[in-house]
């Protein structure tokens, strides 16, 4: 992590970020989950940040926020998952590469209550699955690829702060726009 900052200058900051897979992805009958909680997969982020005061008093900050997720993370599937995969499949999905960007501007009040709100862009180069699934004739080789996807959100927040390293964030992460469509399996 490099990082420039000083309370009066704009600052620029990169990142190596590594997440760690938690949540439920596959297996969901299982657990007795509707829905998958989790990608399961372990990927790595390229990211840069940026931030700036404006106004004299510097009661406005900007920043704009990009990252790319490495393409090639992979997660081994099980029956039911985040996927789209029926009961009885076994394999595994390779993810492709994921951007987002981010722009956002945040007023202070005073010094306990901020305004804030961000406009986000996100894209998925989707994944590709592999595996098996059962059938009357013995296990089926299953090969498809999942499509690309993009969401475009807006999150307004309000923010109080007790102290320059307490404070409690509120807000809606509400999408506008988007295009995603779930193969059939």
């Amino acid at each position: 992590l490099l990082a420039s900052h000083d309370a009066h200058n704009a600052a620029l900051t990169f990142a190596l970020k590594q997440n760690l897979p938690t949540g439920r992805h596959d297996r969901l009958a299982r657990h007795n989950l509707a829905e998958a909680t989790g990608s399961g997969a372990a990927t790595t982020r390229i990211a840069l940040y940026g931030q700036a005061y404006f106004l004299p008093e510097q009661n406005l900050r900007g920043r704009i926020n990009v990252s790319w997720r490495v393409p090639g993370s992979h997660a081994s599937l099980d029956g039911d998952s985040a996927y789209g995969t029926p009961a009885g499949f076994e394999g595994r999905v390779e993810l492709g590469g994921a951007s987002e960007a981010s722009l956002g501007l945040e007023y202070s009040l005073n010094p306990r209550w901020v305004l804030a709100t961000d406009l986000v862009y996100e894209q998925d180069r989707g994944a590709r699955l592999r595996g098996t699934i059962p059938s009357d004739a013995g296990a089926v080789a299953f090969d498809r690829d999942l499509p690309s996807s993009w969401r475009a959100s807006v999150a307004p927040a309000v923010e109080y702060h007790w102290n320059d390293r307490i404070g409690l964030i509120a807000g809606a992460f509400v999408c506008f726009g988007g295009r995603y469509s779930r193969p059939v399996v």
